[in-house]
């Protein structure tokens, strides 16, 4: 994973995060992570994991194809599936 991403920390979003893996994956990495997903309920698993890690990733429900932000928000844009 890390030879896939800028050396320098960098703004990341997951789309479709699911639990969460990738994006505390990354985050551990020193990244700011960003992670969407369309099901509340696989979000309140990925917040329960990531407090559990003691990481900061910002969750928040999304659309994959009509993300909730202005292009080029990100440096990185990252999808597991």
């Amino acid at each position: 994973m890390r030879s896939q991403l800028p050396v320098a920390l960098s703004d990341v979003l997951d789309v479709g995060t699911g639990t969460g893996l990738v994006a505390r994956i990354v985050a551990a990495l020193g990244h700011h992570v960003t992670a969407i997903d369309m099901a509340a309920g696989m979000l309140k698993v990925a917040r329960e994991r990531t407090a559990l890690d003691h990481l900061d990733v910002h969750f928040l429900l999304g659309d994959a194809v009509s993300p909730p932000f202005a292009p080029a928000s990100f440096d990185v844009v990252i999808s597991r599936s």
